[in-house]
């Protein structure tokens, strides 16, 4: 039987082109990488501030020695053996699964957060409008009563209908002139004044 080498490899690959990099742990970014790694990392005595990388010279592979990440790259890349290199796979797959799982359960709650918002706010809107409408009922009824001014709104009615791409304007100016009719018949009835 021979003995296992002593000398590192790179866990994707397998080249002994392997260089240690010691990375300060503020270098990592804030609690990303160096306290995922910390408890188990070989090459990091606790209270470091340093941890060490390794990088493969041969095909740019970096990793952590004694991690689960380089267990994950040896795994993948056939080193521990097919049933390892499956399993492996396998976790990985799941993994992902979970991540997409995760993500469309995260769209799917926004999505619904987004329509309640909107069925808020378009009920709001609604009862505003209705507050708005009795507020300013006594001032429409006024103005329904006014013959000059349904005379002007009728005009302006009829010189929007001959403006260019006016389609808007006229359906706003129809909607004002059927409230003042709405109004101006409570007015012929005696409601006003």
């Amino acid at each position: 039987m021979t003995e296992p080498s002593s000398r590192a490899t790179c866990p994707q690959c397998g080249s002994p082109s392997v260089q240690a990099v010691p990375i300060e742990k503020k270098k990592l970014g804030q609690a990303v990488i160096a306290e995922y790694f910390l408890g188990t990392a070989a090459g990091v005595s606790a209270g470091s501030a340093m941890v060490i990388q390794a990088i493969c010279l041969s095909c740019g592979c970096q990793w952590f020695p004694g991690t689960a990440q380089e267990r994950s790259i040896r795994a993948l890349s056939g080193q521990l053996g097919e049933e390892v290199k499956h399993a492996e796979e396998g976790r990985l797959n799941r993994q992902q699964r979970e991540q997409a799982d995760r993500e469309a359960r995260t769209s799917k709650l926004l999505v619904g957060s987004i329509g309640v918002l909107l069925i808020g706010a378009f009920a709001y809107a609604r009862i505003s409008q209705g507050h708005d409408d009795t507020a300013l009922a006594p001032h429409r009824l006024k103005l329904a009563c006014d013959t000059v001014f349904v005379k002007g709104l009728k005009k302006q009615l009829a010189e929007a209908k001959t403006w260019p791409n006016s389609d808007y304007q006229v359906q706003e100016l129809e909607r004002e002139l059927d409230t003042v009719r709405l109004y101006s018949q409570r007015c012929a009835k005696g409601v006003a004044r």
